[in-house]
């Protein structure tokens, strides 16, 4: 965690208090964020959150010194598996992000906000995030973020890469919500919680029999490899004594 805002001392103690482990540092220069980007490359960390104050494509220190979003992704340049979590207003708004992105070795996930958000806001939502990050369960983030916005009205949002695209996808929740409604007729986001919840207990019971079902058929084919094997064995010592010399065979008679 990096940042110098005042959110950040908060979000560490109510991550303690949940059992996350964390690292907070205060950075008030740009040669505080070396020192941190230092720190960062040397350890492995699943979640790097930036708390700032923030305008488009960019990040403010408590000093006023004006940080661009690309200089910080090139900065923090670690796995490309980490999230990314910038929790300032506006700082996902505009091309700043989507560009800096396209560099090689950019994160698979980068979230944050495309409006103005409340400093209490951000910090209960970072907290609820990192959370649900930390049980890396698809539907648990969905959740998360559909009560996230339950609770504090703002809509998190951002760009993700998956494993089937080398390419990042923007992602809002706002606009989530309004398809997963539409598609789902969930008359409500608490309704639409419910569904997704029920649909991925459904979707893991399946997971979970055709996990099954691949060991079973694993177990059969070795039980049919080993037999196969035995067989082998067999027929190559009726073949060897075959082809042995006639003395030998009637000596051994």
């Amino acid at each position: 965690m990096a940042g110098g805002f005042a959110e950040a001392p908060i979000i560490t103690e109510m991550l303690k208090l949940i059992g996350m482990p964390c690292i907070s540092r205060r950075a008030e220069s740009r040669g505080d964020l070396e020192r941190d980007a230092k720190i960062y490359r040397q350890r492995r960390f699943d979640v790097l959150l930036f708390s700032a104050h923030g305008a488009p494509g960019k990040i403010a220190l408590t000093t006023g010194e004006v940080i661009p979003v690309a200089e910080l992704l090139s900065l923090f340049n670690g796995p490309q598996a980490t999230t990314v979590l910038f929790s300032s207003c506006e700082v996902m708004a505009g091309e700043a992000i989507a560009k800096a992105l396209t560099r090689p070795g950019s994160p698979d996930y980068v979230l944050g906000y495309d409006t103005t958000v409340g400093w209490r806001s951000a910090a209960l939502a970072s907290v609820m995030l990192m959370n649900a990050l930390a049980e890396n369960q698809f539907s648990r983030m969905l959740s998360t973020l559909l009560a996230i916005h339950q609770c504090t009205g703002v809509s998190l949002c951002g760009y993700t890469r998956t494993t089937q695209s080398d390419t990042h996808q923007w992602f809002s929740t706002t606009a989530f919500i309004e398809h997963a409604k539409a598609a789902s007729g969930a008359k409500s986001e608490i309704e639409l919680s419910v569904l997704i919840a029920d649909y991925m207990k459904t979707e893991r019971a399946r997971f979970q029999a055709r996990t099954d079902e691949y060991f079973r058929q694993t177990k059969e084919i070795e039980a049919m490899n080993k037999t196969g094997s035995d067989r082998h064995a067999s027929s190559r010592a009726a073949l060897d004594l075959l082809e042995r010399p006639e003395s030998t065979l009637l000596a051994q008679e």
